[in-house]
């Protein structure tokens, strides 16, 4: 494989990472999420930082099952190092609506997006994968009231 190809392969993977931690919040699967993560990665939400596995778990577990979320990603960005770290940054357009109203397919009621962000991630390559060592975010645009 070329050093090329390598980079490619690199990019495509954290991409399909990112991917993966935002499918698995917006389908609840918060043991997807944390796998995605390093044992000490932190995630800043909402002003607060998330260290490790057990503090994202903790923080979902606290999450009301009424929430139903979609986070569009788009613009993915993945700079690869040559030392077993990546940085990443995408755009995040959230739709969430809070309730129990699902009409008979189970689609929830939908307004304008939640909120737009920027986001930036640092990824390390540990064993034979790479995970998010930290994610945090700031708001580009955000709903009025």
């Amino acid at each position: 494989m070329t050093d090329t190809t390598m980079g490619q392969a690199a990019e495509l993977a954290i991409e399909k990472q990112i991917k993966r931690f935002y499918v698995a919040l917006d389908s609840r699967d918060f043991d997807v999420m944390a796998a995605v993560m390093t044992p000490d990665g932190c995630w800043r939400r909402a002003g607060k930082d998330l260290r490790g596995r057990e503090g994202l778990l903790a923080a979902m577990d606290k999450r009301g099952t009424d929430r139903h979320s979609r986070h569009l990603l788009s613009n993915v960005l993945v700079d690869v190092a040559d030392d077993g770290t990546a940085a990443a940054q995408f755009y995040s357009t959230a739709f969430v609506y809070t309730g129990d109203d699902l009409d008979d397919r189970g689609a929830a009621p939908m307004d304008l997006p939640s909120s737009i962000g920027v986001y930036q991630a640092k990824f390390r390559y540990e064993g034979d994968t790479w995970l998010m060592a930290d994610l945090r975010s700031t708001p580009a645009f955000k709903r009025r009231g």
